[in-house]
């Protein structure tokens, strides 16, 4: 079954530390949590507490803080899909990495209509729930490259698609293609 800690260290590379750049959506963020869209998670009040400090944000570095993101992720993406329950470890770490970067029902999402496109016998669902008929399909598929390659396509477009959508959002797209997709291609 595919390992958290193996998907969380890849995918925490692309998450950097403290940013509040004018574009993103989110606003500020620290290692890819959004204020704006997890305004409770506890590690805000940790970071709250230095931002007085001359060195701010180079003083973030707090055990306490490392322990609340990595228990985010996993009660936020890792769990909620289900990710132990995959056999294939660079499916349910590409399944990670999306949710984590465009939300978990995306993610699985891309996972049933990525399986549509490939199965001839098993069609599923785009209701971006991870179920029992979900994890069936994606455990008993013998070509996981293949699907792996397919998620990324998808994770690809869809980067295309924002940045079209709202210009503002090309400044990302770099970074979006050559670590959300083209590295994790090559892992």
């Amino acid at each position: 079954m595919a390992d958290f800690k193996l998907a969380y260290a890849k995918t925490a590379l692309n998450e950097g530390g403290y940013a509040n750049h004018p574009n993103d959506k989110g606003g500020e963020t620290y290692k890819g949590i959004a204020r704006l869209f997890h305004p409770n998670w506890k590690g805000w009040v940790l970071i709250d507490s230095k931002k007085g400090s001359s060195d701010f944000p180079k003083n973030i570095n707090d055990e306490e803080l490392e322990i609340y993101v990595e228990d985010f992720y996993r009660l936020n993406f890792w769990g909620p899909m289900l990710l132990d329950h995959i056999t294939d470890q660079s499916i349910a770490e590409e399944l990670y990495d999306t949710g984590v970067n465009m939300g978990t029902s995306r993610a699985v999402k891309f996972l049933q209509r990525a399986n549509n496109l490939l199965s001839q016998w098993v069609q599923l669902d785009i209701d971006g729930k991870m179920g029992s008929k979900t994890l069936e399909a994606v455990n008993s598929y013998k070509y996981p490259k293949t699907l792996f390659n397919l998620l990324n396509i998808l994770q690809g477009y869809r980067y295309v698609e924002l940045a079209e959508k709202d210009p503002s959002q090309e400044v990302f797209m770099r970074g979006w293609l050559d670590k959300r997709v083209i590295l994790r291609n090559q892992l």
